[in-house]
């Protein structure tokens, strides 16, 4: 059954399906894929591109040095007139107008590029304790990205911890109905809404946790030997 980028709803949907999708602001449904974006997105980054190369041509034959040079003398010639007009408040005025937008854009770039990091380090921390819970859980070495794809639509970390949010925003509680689940009860409770992704599930010839055969070791990559704690051969 192939699956809808975009969805609705994720009502009528299976729980390992509705668990591929995320909530977006729009309030519809995306399915996690990597690389893949809207095509009305992709058409509105296409037609800027184009709209800025368009407007860089007309800069083409223009020499940014002198330009910049020209610019300081024409500041220069300015703040000359204002100084023996008195005008002597204009030009500190104009300085930290000049200071100020200077920090407001320092001040967005240290922003962004701090949530960009806080995001990379959440996804990092996210996917280790997912990871550990895989291989003590028992899941199967070709599944781990499986798992972590799944983990990545519930979890989200505040101030350090893991939590694991239901479509709705709302957290989601273990046992004692009191505390989030942790990643690793939720990871074991894909034993039973996702029990192929685990090891012994695929009748007798299946090996234990740890205890892969040589032909199913054969098939991993070095990665994901690394993750199950087995030598790369």
């Amino acid at each position: 059954m192939s699956l809808k980028f975009v969805v609705d709803s994720v009502d009528g949907l299976s729980t390992e399906t509705a668990a591929l999708y995320t909530k977006n602001a729009d309030g519809k449904f995306y399915l996690e894929v990597e690389g893949v974006v809207p095509k009305a997105k992709l058409d509105e980054f296409r037609d800027t591109n184009v709209r800025v190369l368009k407007e860089l041509e007309k800069f083409k034959d223009v020499d940014l040095t002198k330009y910049q040079e020209m610019l300081d003398l024409s500041k220069k010639a300015a703040e000359k007139k204002l100084i023996e007009a008195g005008d002597v408040d204009k030009i500190v005025e104009a300085r930290i107008g000049e200071m100020r937008t200077t920090y407001t854009a320092d001040l967005a770039k240290l922003t962004n590029d701090n949530k960009v990091a806080q995001h990379q380090l959440e996804a990092l921390l996210i996917d280790s304790a997912v990871r550990e819970a895989a291989m003590k859980s028992g899941v199967q070495p070709t599944a781990v990205d499986d798992v972590l794809l799944r983990a990545k639509s519930v979890f989200q970390l505040k101030d350090g911890v893991s939590i694991p949010l239901d479509t709705s925003g709302k957290t989601i509680y273990g046992k004692d109905g009191v505390s989030p689940m942790t990643v690793a009860d939720w990871t074991a409770g894909l034993k039973k809404t996702a029990p192929h992704l685990f090891q012994g599930s695929q009748g007798g010839g299946a090996q234990g946790p740890g205890k892969l055969n040589s032909e199913a070791t054969a098939k991993l990559s070095a990665s994901q030997k690394i993750t199950m704690g087995l030598d790369s051969l």
